[in-house]
């Protein structure tokens, strides 16, 4: 279900109505316009024009985007379920180093990496358990190539473990994001 709502001031009686792609929406004369079970055909520009004595004046648009395809202009996307496959159709895949683990995620699998104490290894090298999308590692895909001008978005879930909220781990993502966050799902919108 999707909401749109707009509050206007003035002198009553205030009129409203709602319009998509500019053309008037029978019955949709409130404050608030409700679409139920959205569907391609509701992909559009939505507006209210609120008026009285006074004054007539039309609202902002606002842009619903329906996407039926969830690999819709992806760059990658990894399920991380049991593996470091691409399902974005664009043959990104991720590249483990270290020894990256999996773990019941919220959705399927998740990939886990966990640090000893020390964050070192027994050998006391710095432990590294993490995919990265270089392929081979330290070679960018050229769809992973982002140049300042470039707009993109990163998405995904994350879960500390029980008492490491003030003891996170150093996470080789912050060296790319400036923020350290522990991955479980990556997608790359571009």
């Amino acid at each position: 279900m999707w909401l749109f709502t707009l509050s206007a001031r003035g002198r009553a009686p205030i009129g409203y109505q709602w319009t998509k792609n500019g053309a008037n929406i029978s019955g949709a004369t409130t404050t608030a316009l409700t679409i139920n079970n959205a569907q391609l055909v509701n992909d559009a520009l939505y507006a209210c024009i609120a008026s009285n004595s006074d004054l007539v004046v039309t609202s902002r648009t606002a842009y619903l985007k329906i996407v039926t395809n969830i690999t819709q202009d992806l760059v990658v996307h990894l399920k991380f379920d049991n593996d470091y496959s691409d399902s974005s159709g664009r043959g990104n895949n991720g590249n483990p180093v270290g020894s990256p683990g999996f773990t019941a995620g919220k959705i399927g699998q998740a990939m886990q990496y966990t640090l000893s104490p020390a964050g070192t290894n027994s050998d006391g090298s710095p432990s590294q358990n993490y995919v990265t999308l270089d392929n081979p590692v330290g070679v960018h895909p050229a769809d992973l190539r982002f140049t300042d001008s470039t707009s993109f978005s990163i998405s995904f879930w994350y879960k500390l473990s029980p008492n490491s909220r003030s003891k996170r781990p150093a996470d080789p993502l912050k060296q790319r994001l400036g923020t350290a966050v522990p991955m479980t799902g990556v997608v790359l919108f571009k």
